[in-house]
């Protein structure tokens, strides 16, 4: 059991509370039936997010099961949905390289990805449904706005701020970089998608479409600390 973990519960709490008046707020303007989905959506996100964090702080091995699941669905996923070839080339270094990543990062670091991931991802949706005027990658991704990046990137700055203030200690390029990384695994995730004609790469998960649907800005920033270590490695090899 990690000592820092329980802020990582406590903050995601209170963003939760804050994104449902936002969401609220989205709704109260749209009452069809993609409300509806966007409600069905909000929950089913925060409670898969919730569970892992709770799972990361009372079962010690929970990373080793969670990151290998999520894997090896996404392995499963690529496959059965005709990605292709050359894209599946491609992503399956990262699965793989997310599926060890546990043996390199501690479960704080862990829980701090995947708590700034999960915000930057729920909160840029929000704030780019509120805000949203300008898009920011129309052929690959029509949803996403220049507005909606930076709602996203500001909460994600403003959640490390509070873990700092708490006494947990984060790297400042590491949180600098983090949205830029959530956005081009979804981005990178969305081109692969509209390039092999599929919608999405599974239907596990409700609302949120397959694993690799759902975590592929977390498979990202858990690679962009695994290259964040090695280049802090060979920097150190280097100047030594």
């Amino acid at each position: 059991m990690t000592s820092h973990l329980p802020y990582h519960f406590g903050i995601y709490l209170v963003l939760l509370v804050v994104g449902f008046i936002l969401q609220f707020t989205l709704s109260s303007r749209d009452h069809t039936l993609r409300g509806h989905g966007d409600w069905k959506k909000f929950i089913f996100f925060n409670l898969i997010i919730l569970t892992i964090l709770l799972l990361f702080y009372f079962a010690p091995t929970s990373p080793f099961w969670i990151h290998g699941t999520i894997a090896l669905f996404g392995f499963f996923e690529l496959i059965s949905s005709k990605t292709k070839p050359l894209y599946l080339i491609l992503f399956l270094p990262l699965i793989v390289s997310f599926a060890f990543g546990y043996w390199v990062i501690d479960s704080n670091l862990l829980a701090t990805t995947l708590l700034l991931t999960a915000v930057f991802d729920g909160y840029s949706q929000l704030t780019g449904k509120l805000f949203g005027r300008h898009k920011l990658t129309p052929s690959i991704s029509p949803n996403k706005t220049i507005e909606g990046f930076i709602g996203g990137t500001f909460v994600v700055y403003l959640t490390a701020f509070a873990l700092h203030s708490v006494g947990y200690k984060i790297v400042p390029i590491f949180i600098l970089f983090l949205p830029a990384f959530a956005l081009l695994g979804d981005l990178g995730a969305s081109f692969i998608k509209r390039k092999s004609n599929i919608k999405d790469f599974g239907r596990l998960l409700p609302g949120q479409g397959g694993i690799l649907d759902r975590f592929d800005s977390y498979i990202a920033t858990t690679n962009w600390i695994l290259l964040f270590y090695i280049l802090t490695a060979l920097h150190h090899v280097y100047i030594t």
